[in-house]
């Protein structure tokens, strides 16, 4: 039987929709003092303490979230400084970049090394390259030895589409990995539209891919596959579906079987769908960067370890 090497696949559609939500329209900043923010920032800045920050519904939004990696940024980032995108170009470019490396060393979203906006950059227009570099100066800065970049909305938006574009693509193709050889008839039609293909928002996770792989009515498993589905909501679901857990070793997986791994609280916090033949329907966020993908046991298992999962089989 003839094997093909599945693509990724962003459609245009996708790319429009990532380059509107890419880059929120409101701008976020850490800092470790009041001291930093007095000194670094405009007076129409609004402060936020980080505790009440994770308790506003306003900031935890699924863009905002996703673009500004919040689960990543630092527990020393102690105050949020919110801002509107026409207020930071304002700010001088010494204390611009000062803010940036704050941002960095706290481990903020949005904030990418030069080397790959340049490889972008080079591939545009001599014009447009000499035009979009002087507009993107401001936001480049050194931080322990690393020059980076930090997109903003203002600057975001006056950049050409061709940059934002490619950008994305770029960032997208940073998530790829090795893409295994799959016999174009192992698949499911449903299966084989989504391998290694990208969603066009975010949101669409782990949870909902494997309960769409296990969902035989394809309609449903159109809409449950672009659906933010939680642990609990999962389980419900495994449970109308016949899934039951139960003891087994990896080596005696089945096809259709999915694995749930947990934390130390026993919560779920990742699944995958069995295909057979050591592969998995799979995807690793929530995020539009992360795709659906068709991966190798061995790669799921180095990302997310042979520890701590349990086997859900339907009876």
């Amino acid at each position: 039987m003839e094997k093909i090497k599945t693509k990724f696949k962003i459609e245009e559609e996708a790319l429009r929709n990532w380059e509107a939500i890419a880059v929120p329209d409101v701008e976020l900043f850490f800092f470790e003092t009041i001291k930093q923010i007095q000194e670094l920032m405009p007076l129409g800045t609004l402060i936020i303490p980080r505790h009440e920050f994770n308790n506003h519904r306003s900031y935890q939004a699924m863009d905002i979230n996703n673009s500004y990696q919040l689960w990543g940024v630092s527990n020393s980032g102690n105050y949020v400084c919110v801002l509107p995108p026409v207020l930071f170009p304002t700010i001088g470019n010494e204390k611009k970049k000062a803010i940036l490396k704050i941002q960095k060393k706290l481990n903020r979203g949005l904030i990418y090394p030069w080397t790959l906006v340049e490889e972008v950059l080079k591939e545009l227009p001599l014009s447009k390259e000499d035009k979009t570099r002087n507009l993107m100066k401001p936001y480049i800065f050194d931080v322990d030895g690393e020059t980076c970049v930090a997109f903003q909305k203002e600057m975001w938006c006056q950049a050409p589409q061709i940059l934002r574009w490619k950008m994305l693509m770029k960032i997208a193709e940073s998530y790829i990995d090795e893409i295994p050889e799959v016999e174009e008839a192992f698949l499911s039609p449903f299966l084989r539209k989504y391998s290694n293909r990208f969603p066009a928002i975010n949101g669409p996770n782990c949870f909902a891919a494997a309960l769409a792989a296990a969902t035989e009515d394809v309609q449903a498993s159109e809409w449950i596959i672009n659906q933010w589905i939680h642990p609990d909501t999962f389980l419900l679901g495994l449970e109308m579906r016949g899934y039951k857990e139960l003891e087994c070793e990896l080596d005696q997986l089945e096809p259709k079987d999915i694995l749930v791994w947990k934390n130390q609280n026993a919560a779920f916090i990742h699944a995958s769908f069995h295909l057979g033949k050591g592969l998995f329907f799979n995807k690793d966020g929530q995020t539009f960067f992360n795709r659906w993908q068709i991966i190798s046991e061995a790669d799921l298992y180095r990302s997310w370890g042979s520890k701590n999962l349990s086997v859900f089989r339907c009876n």
